[in-house]
């Protein structure tokens, strides 16, 4: 009852401002009481509650400000990734990234709240606990809280909901994330029909053109649409756009309608169909419309030795497009390489392109031989730049052969009244064209002239004939005629060796053909007497053997000639003197 009266004895009014400044003195005695009863009855309290209050102070304010982090964190969408792309058939984990220990997490397989989760992962025990939903077989949780998936599919394409919960917050965090799975196309770009499956496409046109351009089988649906580009500036062309939606995949289709009348600048027009997705690999198919006049004016070949590198230069100033094309007919091309805004693409194999222009052939052979036209867009004009390619195979011998004169370059031949020089050089590309050049003391004319050019058996290099007809007017026995060969290559092409020969004859070549014919006859004397004598001694010694032997039958005798009457006797024999 003593502190009842305390209280009741210092109650204070608002209006009794005389007990506030000015306390009475029972005041001022009971006053003593109170403080005394207070610090009687709790003594103990006071001791050990003050510094546990102030620890649990600390504590809450540590985890307010954990929390007040993890909600910001949650609140800038950085918890987990909201939207996470996994490719059909890939495995792929929606990544999340607390910074502050979870009690639990949970996954749910829809936005709805009153769904029941379909993992839940236990930081305490580790364990994942599957729900009932049959589709949680697909999942897993990591154990930072990622979500993750074992084969994307169809199904799987959709929103979901997590939930982290914190140990002493009943307020958890939840973030809705989306799941998107992505069916690539089956070409890694937009397919425009004209240009088939190229990505970068040349045509010559004339007339109206329907650019259909397509983006089939894919998903998400993939935007596409039609762009001019002039420099650095795009601008969106009129299409009809169409989608067509079979339940899994999408295709779109965007139509424009090319109108030379109305579109064209006169050159070479740049149109661009763009996907707008990350679900592509290349996301533009790039067309190029040339209306421009056709060119024609090709200078003379520049002949290159086979199997060398060779450069054919663009002098440009950097254009936005420039195009390197290779004629085959007479009004058709092939395009070799083009330079659209810094993609370079070249087509045919073995040549390079470089960022200023330069095209490159490492190993120049017959089948590059050709005209080449550079076009290129400048100040949004259209500039040309065109060369010949032609390849240089040297001759066989290094000079032309004059017939008579093989194995050297200088030879004499025999004059005659009606005669022909012939001359021939073989193995070259591209054919010689053979001259003969003449001077001398006698008079010449020379009366026609015949070329022959052969193809070799290798069907790239080729055999010259040239044949000269002369009549020879002044025949004295000392003129004589210096003929000379020489084949005349392009101005491109290296000056070879020519060949000489001198038609006559020298004054110390008919005396040494007069001496050989001399010692000849001589000799051929020498022998007939010689064979005379021989015979002549021998006839001397047969009349000289028949006139001994003579001499012996006429000293035979009596007896030996009547022997040999007899033995002659009755027969048939003549003998006749």
């Amino acid at each position: 009852m003593e502190v009842e009266e305390c209280h009741q004895g210092n109650r204070m009014k608002p209006t009794d401002r005389t007990l506030i400044t000015e306390p009475t003195a029972p005041h001022r005695s009971q006053t003593p009481r109170f403080r005394q009863s207070r610090i009687r009855r709790y003594p103990i309290n006071m001791r050990w509650v003050q510094p546990v209050l102030v620890a649990r102070l600390i504590n809450i304010l540590l985890w307010w400000g954990s929390v007040t982090s993890a909600r910001e964190r949650d609140h800038d969408g950085i918890l987990c990734a909201p939207i996470t792309y996994i490719k059909e058939g890939d495995p792929g984990v929606v990544q999340c990234s607390p910074e502050v220990d979870f009690e639990a997490v949970y996954w749910y397989n829809s936005t709805d709240l009153r769904a029941s989760p379909m993992l839940t992962l236990s930081s305490t025990s580790g364990e994942v606990i599957r729900g009932s939903d049959s589709s949680a077989e697909s999942y897993d949780i990591a154990t930072d809280g990622s979500l993750l998936i074992t084969h994307a599919n169809i199904e799987q394409d959709h929103r979901y909901r997590v939930v982290f919960a914190y140990p002493g917050l009943t307020d958890s965090i939840t973030q809705e994330i989306e799941i998107r799975v992505i069916v690539y196309p089956a070409h890694g770009h937009p397919l425009v029909d004209v240009c088939g499956t190229k990505r970068v496409c040349f045509i010559r046109i004339e007339s109206e053109l329907i650019l259909e351009c397509t983006v089939g089988s894919s998903r998400p649906e993939i935007p596409i649409t039609w762009y001019r580009r002039n420099g650095d500036e795009e601008v969106i062309m009129d299409a009809e756009y169409v989608t067509v939606d079979d339940g899994h995949v999408f295709t779109t289709v965007n139509v424009f309608i090319y109108d030379p009348l109305v579109d064209s600048s006169g050159g070479v027009d740049v149109f661009i169909c763009r996907a707008n997705t990350i679900a592509i690999e290349q996301e533009e198919t790039v067309v190029l419309l040339d209306s421009s006049a056709w060119f024609s004016k090709y200078s003379q070949p520049r002949y290159f030795n086979r199997h060398s590198e060779i450069t054919l230069e663009c002098p440009n100033n950097n254009p936005n497009v420039l195009i390197w094309k290779k004629k085959t007919t007479a009004d058709d091309f092939k395009i070799i390489a083009i330079d659209v805004y810094g993609d370079i693409i070249v087509s045919e194999q073995g040549m390079h392109l470089n960022d200023v222009g330069t095209l490159s052939i490492p190993n120049v052979d017959i089948q590059h031989e050709g005209d080449y036209l550079c076009q290129y867009i400048s100040d949004e004009e259209l500039r040309y730049s065109a060369v010949s390619v032609g390849v240089y195979i040297p001759p066989t011998t290094p000079a032309p052969i004059i017939e008579g004169c093989e194995g050297t370059t200088v030879c004499f031949l025999e004059k005659k009244s009606v005669g022909v020089v012939t001359c021939s050089l073989g193995g070259m590309r591209p054919a010689a064209h053979l001259t003969l050049e003449y001077s001398g003391s006698g008079l010449t004319e020379f009366v026609s002239y015949e070329q022959s050019v052969n193809i070799v058996s290798d069907e790239y290099t080729y055999n010259i004939t040239a044949m000269w007809y002369y009549l020879l007017v002044d025949d004295e026995e000392s003129s004589q005629i210096t003929v000379t060969c020489c084949a005349e290559f392009p101005d491109s092409v290296p000056v070879i060796s020519s060949a000489t020969a001198v038609i006559g004859y020298p004054p110390e070549s008919k005396l040494s053909d007069w001496y050989i014919g001399y010692f000849i006859i001589a000799g051929i004397i020498v022998f007939g007497v010689s064979v005379l004598s021989i015979l002549s001694a021998r006839r001397k010694y047969k009349v000289s053997h028949e006139q001994k032997k003579s001499e012996t039958r006429r000293k035979t005798s009596p007896t030996e000639k009547s022997m040999f009457l007899q033995a002659t006797a009755g027969s048939d024999m003549y003998v006749h003197c």
